[in-house]
C-alpha cells in the first residue's frame, strides 16, 4: 500500500481500534481540522416539508407478478 492510499485510510473510524495505527494526538488533531458543516443538518421541519411536496407514486398499470 503505498503512502497516499494509507493516509487516506488513516482516519477512517473503521480501522481506528487497530493498535499503532492513529495516535489519540494524530486524532484529535484531524478533527479540529474538519470544518463545521453543522448547517447542512436539516431540521424536522423541513423535511415534513419536503416529504409533502413529493408526489406519491403511481400504481403500477399491469401487475409485476403474473400468475399464469
Amino acid at each position: 500500500m503505498n503512502r497516499e492510499s494509507q493516509s487516506k485510510l488513516k482516519f477512517d473510524r473503521r480501522l481506528r481500534g487497530r493498535p499503532g495505527w492513529v495516535s489519540e494526538q494524530e486524532l484529535e488533531t484531524e478533527l479540529e481540522g474538519l470544518e463545521d458543516v453543522s448547517e447542512n443538518v436539516a431540521d424536522e421541519e423541513s423535511q415534513e416539508a419536503e416529504r409533502s411536496r413529493e408526489p406519491e407514486p403511481s400504481p403500477p398499470d399491469q401487475p409485476l407478478n403474473k400468475l399464469v
